[in-house]
């Protein structure tokens, strides 16, 4: 099973990830900003920007819709997080609205989903 914490910068995702991480046999993180620093360093060839998250591919619905139907072909489950969402990751998320909640109550929102 695949968890993918998603949100604004600054939303807590890496501080999520690192609280859920224990709540959940097994598991690892993967911090998608590591490629995304990466691939700020590669020359020439990307676009010019300050900020990878910046570059079209890095989130367009088409992107995610084919991520997620090639997890749905394996069988494995899709419960991105997102903060705040409308429009078509609404319609495809289960989404947490963190407003009111802790980190550690997220965290745990999150591993009773998966553990469900």
């Amino acid at each position: 099973m695949i968890v993918w914490i998603n949100g604004t910068h600054g939303a807590g995702k890496t501080t999520t990830s690192a609280l859920v991480q224990p709540l959940i046999p097994q598991s690892r993180v993967f911090d998608a900003e590591k490629v995304g620093e990466t691939l700020m360093d590669i020359t020439p060839g990307l676009p010019s920007t300050d900020n990878f998250q910046h570059w079209p591919p890095w989130r367009v619905e088409n992107y995610w819709l084919e991520i997620s139907a090639g997890l749905a072909a394996h069988a494995i489950p899709v419960r991105p997080y997102a903060q705040a969402a409308s429009g078509w990751l609404a319609e495809r998320a289960e989404l947490v609205d963190t407003a009111t909640l802790t980190p550690d109550e997220v965290a745990r929102h999150i591993a009773d989903a998966v553990n469900a």
